[in-house]
């Protein structure tokens, strides 16, 4: 009876285990599309921007300013999310 009571015990274990994996899995994709959706976001943004400079002056093309503002502002918004993790998870 007793062995039986911890080989159940040991399954239950090994499943929420196997879930908790998933649930980090599925989080870390959710946390990956955020990451690429405010950054087009926000590209989308600087493009406007941009276009908006251009009539005052701004040397380069509206597409070649938000071009060379992806990587930048990914990591950006990367970055904080990271920091956001560390907080809340009081790393």
């Amino acid at each position: 009876m007793e062995i039986e009571q911890q080989q159940s015990s040991q399954a239950l274990l090994g499943t929420m285990n196997r879930r908790q994996d998933l649930q980090l899995k599925l989080q870390a994709t959710v946390e990956g599309l955020s990451v690429a959706a405010i950054t087009y976001y926000i590209v989308g943004l600087v493009s406007y921007l941009a276009k908006g400079a251009q009539a005052i002056g701004w040397p380069f093309s509206a597409e070649g300013t938000a071009a060379a503002a992806i990587p930048v502002v990914a990591l950006g918004v990367w970055l904080s999310l990271r920091r956001l993790h560390a907080r809340v998870l009081g790393r």
